[in-house]
């Protein structure tokens, strides 16, 4: 079986939904699917301990998947907004995988579900960032500071413009775009047209589906 980490959202007050977040599509009997909850942001926790969390339940998958019939060759890591800020960073960031002893490289694919790729709002108002909501930073913090030719397969998927969150659907086209620029052999950008941002999320799973298979059949 193939593997699918999915992460969710860095505060409490968006996360208090125990539910499952991956795609209903990808709960077929084929996949180990692992849901990760963390500390969230909050009174006591900043978006550095959501992060940190990820990595160390990313790592924890890497190690054991086979223990739960799942392929360690073959794991996606995936998550809606946040979750896909979260991914992307964990896939996309070499440094946060090399302290467990393990590669961002070693991932099959990363589904990027309307996530924010500059740095995450959130973080910038836990560390006390001057530049805070929209206006942009771009740190160690930001997806897009890590681009490089040699990342996993990777799929973002968003809402269409005016509908998404503001600026949303530009960010993750840029990216895909500048990866592309880089020599990236293979990132896509899906837009969901006429999707909100939580509708891109409840509805994504065709297409998240789509590139996970297409992505095992190279």
């Amino acid at each position: 079986a193939d593997g699918f980490t999915t992460f969710g959202d860095l505060c409490a007050e968006a996360g208090d939904d125990d539910g499952p977040d991956a795609p209903a599509q990808l709960w077929n009997g084929l996949m180990v699917i692992a849901e990760v909850r963390y500390r969230t942001s909050g009174v006591e926790f900043t978006a550095l301990d959501c992060l940190e969390d990820a990595g160390t339940a990313l790592a924890w998958v890497l190690d054991h998947i086979s223990e739960y019939g799942g392929d360690p060759h073959n794991v996606f890591i995936g998550g809606i907004s946040a979750g896909g800020w979260l991914s992307a960073m964990l896939g996309m960031n070499p440094n946060l995988l090399a302290k467990y002893n393990h590669s961002n490289q070693e991932l099959k694919g990363l589904v990027l579900v309307t996530g924010q790729m500059t740095t995450h709002f959130q973080l910038k108002h836990d560390l006390g960032y001057e530049r805070l909501g929209a206006t942009p930073v771009i740190d160690e913090y930001a997806p897009i500071y890590w681009m490089a030719p040699d990342l996993p397969p990777l799929v973002c998927i968003t809402g269409s413009d005016g509908y998404d969150m503001p600026g949303r659907p530009a960010e993750n086209a840029y990216m895909v775009q500048m990866l592309k620029t880089l020599g990236h052999p293979d990132a896509t950008h899906i837009v969901l047209d006429g999707f909100t941002h939580p509708a891109a999320g409840t509805y994504c799973g065709y297409s998240v589906m789509q590139f996970i298979q297409r992505i095992l059949k190279k």
